[in-house]
């Protein structure tokens, strides 16, 4: 049941530690990109995404990437990455979400959290990384520079998180690799909207080409992971 109201204040979070902060603005970035693309999606949803991508896009191109010793996405009035406008834009995405609903980033990011405890939002930007590319491949029309931008940013996002600590993400390959790979596939109601059809075969190769959760990056991970505990 959609809210009557919501009250949005960003000074709220900043005593939010970093790593739930940027898995949260990622996975906003999920969002409004999903909802933007998606098959059930309308004049409506698409203006909110759109605009949601938009704000993020703007927010976190002027916002440095996570690193030690550095608060991400401050408040101070230096800082280009106001909270409280990331927090609209969140809540934003949220409206173009709640119509359309989650395509293929979410479906297959739900397996690494469940297995590796990969938390939400990075869970989502690591499928997203690799599941853009796959759609400017094989169907260029569907991702717009925008889109692309806006996921160019959010590799850069978390590959700071990765550099910081702050998010580990497993190298998946042999049979983990084909099981995050099945368990994205066959999540129907997320895939069903997805715009671009996705072959387990195309899906593998762009994973490898990544490299965020598989090939000569990533780091060889075989077991959960308590750094994302």
């Amino acid at each position: 049941m959609p809210p009557d109201l919501a009250v949005l204040d960003g000074e709220l979070t900043l005593t939010c530690p970093d790593r739930h902060s940027l898995a949260a603005a990622l996975d906003a970035v999920c969002h409004s990109i999903e909802s933007g693309w998606s098959l059930a999606g309308t004049p409506s949803s698409r203006v909110y995404a759109n605009a949601a991508r938009d704000h993020l896009l703007r927010h976190l191109t002027h916002s440095a990437p996570p690193s030690p010793g550095i608060r991400w996405a401050d408040d101070s009035p230096a800082s280009d990455s106001p909270r409280h406008l990331l927090l609209l834009a969140a809540a934003v995405a949220g409206v173009a979400i709640s119509q359309t609903r989650t395509t293929g980033a979410h479906a297959f990011a739900y397996h690494l959290t469940a297995e590796y405890g990969v938390p939400h939002g990075f869970a989502c930007a690591a499928s997203m990384s690799w599941i853009e590319a796959h759609a400017s491949a094989r169907q260029p029309e569907t991702v717009d520079e925008a889109t692309r931008a806006v996921v160019e940013t959010l590799r850069r996002h978390l590959d700071g998180a990765r550099s910081a600590r702050l998010v580990n993400l497993p190298s998946l390959e042999g049979s983990a690799l084909e099981e995050y790979v099945d368990a994205g596939l066959n999540l129907r109601s997320r895939m069903a909207t997805h715009p671009v059809p996705i072959e387990r075969t195309e899906a593998i190769r762009h994973i490898g080409q990544d490299g965020r959760l598989g090939g000569k990056s990533a780091t060889k991970v075989a077991q959960k992971m308590p750094q994302n505990a």
